[in-house]
C-alpha cells in the first residue's frame, strides 16, 4: 500500500514538474518583454529583407542564417507590432524540434520509456533554456540543428549507417551557419570521431562520404561573399572581432545544480557505465564544458546553452538508474523543491521586465506614424528597429560597435546625437537612459569604458519640435 501511495506521488510530481515547465516558458515567451539581442537580430531581418545584406550593408557580427530564415516572417508582420508575439512563438517550435531529438537521443541510449520524459522535463526547467530558448536568437537555431547533428552522428556509431554520417554533418554545418559558437558543439564531435578513426572502428571512407556537402555548401558560402564583396568584413566582423571581445568572468552557471549535477555525472559515467553510447555522452559533455568555461571564456549566462542538453540527459540517467521507486520519489523531490525555491526567488526580476503587451502596444502605435525610410532613434529598451533607419538599434548603441557600424558603412565618424536630432530631425526619438561607452582603439569592450546619461541638454529643442508622448517624442510636422 506505501509503495503504492509512493508511485502515485511520483507521477504526480512528474505532471507537477511538466505542468510547472509549461507554464514558465509562457512566461518566459509571451509575458517578458523583448531583449535588446532580439531587436537587434528583428532589425537584421528587417535589413535583409529590404535588400540589405549584412557585412556589405550594415555592421553584424553574427552569422546570417537566421535572419534569412525570418525573411516570410518579416514580410507578412513588418508593420504589426504583433510581430514580437510571432517570433516569440517561432522559436518555441524550434524549441520543441530540441526536445523532439534529445527525446531520439535518450530512446537511442536506453530502454527506459521514462527517460526520454524525464531528459526533456529537465531540459526545459533550467533557467538557461527558459531565459534563451524562448528569445527570438540564433542560439537556438545553432542548438537545434546541433542536437539534430549529434542524434544523427549516434546513430551512426550504434548502427554504422553512412547517411546519419552524412545527415549529421550536413547538420552541424547548419549549426555554425547559425552561429560561430557551433564549433563548441562541433569540435568535441570531431574529437570523438577522430578517436574512432585511429582505434579502426570508424573508416577514413565514411567520414570522407560525409564531409562532401559541407564543403560544398562552404564554398558556396564563401564564394556568395566574395562575390558580394564582403568576405574579408565578414571574417572580421565574425571572428576577429568576437576574439577581441574583453568580458568580466561571470558564476551565473555554478549558481545552478545543472553544472554540478551535470558535470559530476558525466564523470560518474566515465567510471560506473558500461553503455558505449553513454560515455560517449559524457565526454562529449565534459569537452563542452572545458571549452565554454576556459577557451571561450563565457560571460553570461545565454552561452551555456549548447551543453544543457547533455546536462539533461545526464541528470535524467542519474535520476532513473535506481529501479527503486522510493530513491527515484526522494530524488524527483529534492529537484522540485530546488527549482521551488529557485523560481520563488526569481520571480521578482521576471516581473521586473517589461511586459510583452507594453512591447506590442508601443511598436504598433510607432508602426503607424513611422513609414519605412524614416529616420528615428531608438534604444535597446523601447524601440525595435523595424524600420531602415535606426539609430541605436543594437544592444552596445553608442559604443565602439556602433562607431564601426558608422565607418564602415556610413564613411563617417560617429555622429554627435545633439546634432543628428536638431539636424535630421528624425520623427521618433525614444526616451530612456543611453549607454555612452568611450572609444578604445583596439575596440576592447569593458563595462568600465561606459556610462549611463538621461539628461537632455537640447530639452528646448524637443519641446518645440516634438510631441512629449511618454515613452518616445514624436515630430509635429
Amino acid at each position: 500500500m506505501l509503495l503504492r501511495k509512493i508511485r502515485l506521488a511520483y507521477i504526480f510530481e512528474l505532471v507537477l514538474l511538466a505542468g510547472g515547465s509549461l507554464f514558465l516558458l509562457y512566461c518566459f515567451a509571451f509575458y517578458r518583454g523583448v531583449t535588446c539581442d532580439e531587436r537587434e537580430h528583428t532589425y537584421a531581418s528587417f535589413m535583409f529583407f529590404r535588400g540589405f545584406l549584412p557585412y556589405r550593408d550594415f555592421f553584424e557580427h553574427h552569422h546570417p542564417l537566421l535572419w534569412f530564415l525570418s525573411y516570410p516572417i518579416v514580410w507578412f508582420f513588418h508593420n504589426s507590432g504583433y510581430i514580437w508575439y510571432v517570433l516569440r512563438a517561432v522559436m518555441l517550435l524550434v524549441l520543441a524540434v530540441d526536445c523532439v531529438f534529445i527525446s531520439k537521443i535518450c530512446r537511442l541510449c536506453s530502454s527506459d520509456k521514462l527517460f526520454p520524459w524525464v531528459a526533456v522535463l529537465l531540459f526545459l526547467c533550467s533557467e538557461c533554456v527558459l531565459h534563451s530558448g524562448s528569445e527570438f536568437r540564433p542560439d537556438n537555431l545553432m542548438l537545434m540543428f546541433g542536437v539534430a547533428g549529434i542524434y544523427y552522428w549516434l546513430c551512426f556509431i550504434k548502427y554504422g549507417w553512412q547517411a546519419a554520417l552524412n545527415l549529421s554533418f550536413l547538420m552541424f554545418f547548419l549549426s555554425f551557419l547559425a552561429l560561430q559558437k557551433a564549433i563548441v558543439l562541433i569540435l568535441p564531435v570531431a574529437g570523438v570521431s577522430l578517436f574512432f578513426v585511429s582505434q579502426g572502428k570508424v573508416s577514413w571512407q565514411a567520414v570522407g562520404k560525409a564531409f562532401i556537402l559541407p564543403v560544398f555548401f562552404t564554398i558556396c558560402f564563401v564564394w556568395f561573399w566574395y562575390c558580394e564583396g564582403a568576405l574579408k568584413v565578414y571574417f572580421e566582423q565574425n571572428f576577429l572581432f568576437n576574439l577581441m571581445q574583453r568580458f568580466d568572468f561571470s558564476v551565473d552557471i555554478y549558481n545552478t545544480p545543472y553544472c554540478w549535477c551535470g558535470v559530476i555525472g558525466a564523470v560518474g559515467i566515465l567510471f560506473f557505465c558500461r553503455d558505449v553510447l553513454f560515455k560517449v555522452l559524457a565526454v562529449l559533455c565534459l569537452a563542452t564544458y572545458f571549452l565554454l568555461q576556459i577557451v571561450f571564456y563565457t560571460p553570461w549566462l545565454q552561452y551555456w546553452l549548447p551543453i544543457y542538453p547533455y546536462f539533461a540527459i545526464i541528470c535524467a540517467f542519474w535520476a532513473l538508474k535506481w529501479q527503486n521507486i522510493i530513491v527515484r520519489f526522494v530524488i524527483l523531490s529534492a529537484w522540485l523543491g530546488w527549482l521551488s525555491f529557485f523560481w520563488v526567488n526569481k520571480a521578482p526580476v521576471i516581473r521586473s521586465f517589461m511586459p510583452m503587451k507594453h512591447v506590442v502596444l508601443l511598436s504598433s502605435q510607432i508602426l503607424e506614424i513611422v513609414d519605412e525610410d524614416e529616420f528615428i532613434i531608438g534604444n535597446n529598451d523601447t524601440l525595435g528597429g523595424l524600420r531602415f533607419e535606426a539609430m541605436g538599434y543594437y544592444w552596445f548603441e553608442r559604443g565602439y560597435a556602433a562607431l564601426l557600424n558608422y565607418r564602415l558603412f556610413h564613411r563617417r565618424e560617429w555622429p554627435d546625437k545633439e546634432k543628428v536630432i536638431k539636424v535630421r530631425k528624425p520623427k521618433i526619438i525614444a526616451k530612456s537612459n543611453q549607454r555612452v561607452c568611450l572609444r578604445e582603439d583596439d575596440f576592447v569592450f569593458s563595462y568600465g569604458s561606459c556610462y549611463e546619461t538621461e539628461n537632455l541638454f537640447y530639452q528646448d529643442f524637443l519641446d518645440e519640435h516634438y510631441y512629449d508622448q511618454g515613452f518616445v517624442y514624436v515630430r509635429k510636422n
